[in-house]
C-alpha cells in the first residue's frame, strides 16, 4: 500500500526531525489543526514554531509550554510520539 493511502486512514504524518512540521498550524496529530484545539489563544511568538521547538532532545517534550495551552486528551496523544 502507498504512503498516500497509509495518511488516507489515518495513521498520521511523518514528523521526521520535526523541522518542517509546524506545531500549531499543520494536522500533524489526529489529523487536526492544534491551534484550533488549545484552551488559550497562541501567541504570535510561538504560532509558527515547529514540532522540535517542543522537543528537548534526550529529555523528550517540553510540558512545561505545552500543559496550559491544550487539553489533557491532547497531551496524551502527544505523549505518545
Amino acid at each position: 500500500m502507498e504512503t498516500r493511502n497509509l495518511l488516507n486512514q489515518g495513521l498520521g504524518m511523518d514528523i521526521g526531525d520535526g523541522r518542517q512540521t509546524e506545531f500549531w498550524n499543520q494536522k500533524w496529530l489526529d489529523g487536526k489543526v492544534l491551534a484550533q484545539q488549545a484552551m488559550r489563544p497562541i501567541t504570535d511568538e510561538h504560532r509558527l514554531n515547529q514540532v522540535c521547538d517542543y522537543w528537548q532532545p534526550g529529555m523528550g517534550w517540553d510540558w512545561t509550554q505545552l500543559l496550559d495551552a491544550l487539553p489533557a486528551e491532547i497531551l496524551k496523544r502527544i505523549a505518545s510520539f
